[in-house]
């Protein structure tokens, strides 16, 4: 064989190599589709808790069935997950004041959310909180908000329940079932 009959089949070669790998990227794509937005969640709840001022804040939760609350000493129990412990200004690296925790599968039951003031440093009462709580129920694509909270810490150790409710079967809120009773989840862990 010449030099140039085998220039033109290795030309060839590589041609038909590159063909069978584009093939198999496509295939992949095909069986695994990219992920949409909602795919790439932390999980199917988040709750938000948001503040201004040189304060730690800090978040609670507790999730149906779950043996502790979640918290800053605390940070997994059944599937909920603290993913944000915000140690105020002074402590942290950026300005931003909150506090996020997920629960990767949203299961029917009580879930409990609770804000507590470890500490104020700069002394200025009320601090101000915001709360929000978004669900993405089984199957669905977009983001359901079920409480949007403002509520007020006054004392540094205070602890606040900000939102009690319950999910069905279906990770749907079960109307009415929202409310503020006071629950230690602190302590209680």
């Amino acid at each position: 064989m010449d030099e140039e009959t085998s220039v033109v089949w290795i030309d060839l070669l590589h041609l038909m190599l590159q063909g069978v790998i584009l093939a198999a990227v496509l295939a992949m794509l095909l069986m695994n589709p990219l992920k949409t937005q909602a795919d790439q969640s932390p999980g199917q709840m988040k709750i938000e808790l948001r503040w201004e001022g040189d304060n730690d804040v800090d978040l609670w939760t507790l999730a149906p069935g779950a043996k502790s609350a979640v918290g800053y000493s605390h940070k997994t129990d059944h599937g909920m997950a603290l993913l944000r412990d915000d140690l105020g200004p002074s402590a942290d690296a950026d300005s931003l004041d909150y506090e996020i925790a997920t629960a990767m599968i949203v299961r029917p039951g009580l879930y409990v959310v609770n804000a507590h003031l470890f500490r104020n440093r700069d002394g200025v009462f009320p601090v101000h909180l915001r709360l929000k709580v978004s669900i993405l129920p089984n199957g669905a694509r977009d983001w359901v908000q079920i409480a949007s909270l403002t509520p007020t810490l006054l004392r540094e150790g205070q602890e606040l329940t900000l939102i009690r409710f319950r999910l069905d079967d279906k990770g749907q809120l079960i109307q009415g079932s929202e409310n503020d009773l006071p629950t230690q989840l602190r302590s209680a862990s």
